[in-house]
């Protein structure tokens, strides 16, 4: 993906992981949010879905009112 022929870094990258110290490992902290109408979807099999019900897409999702976790 990175690098060249050998799979190297650029320079700015090798200095920025420089920079970043150890990090501790705290499992996955990449996030996908993706936007799907499933308002056919038959979703009652999964337990427990990660996900955001947006009221009206042309309201502001700062209205506590608009998205419902």
């Amino acid at each position: 993906m990175l690098g060249g022929p050998n799979n190297e870094l650029p320079p700015e990258a090798v200095e920025w992981k420089a920079t970043l110290g150890k990090l501790p490992r705290h499992g996955a902290i990449m996030h996908l949010f993706i936007a799907i109408d499933a308002k056919d979807l038959d979703l009652s099999h999964i337990k427990d879905p990660a996900h955001l019900v947006v009221q009206d897409w042309d309201k502001s999702l700062q209205d506590s009112q608009n998205p419902c976790p």
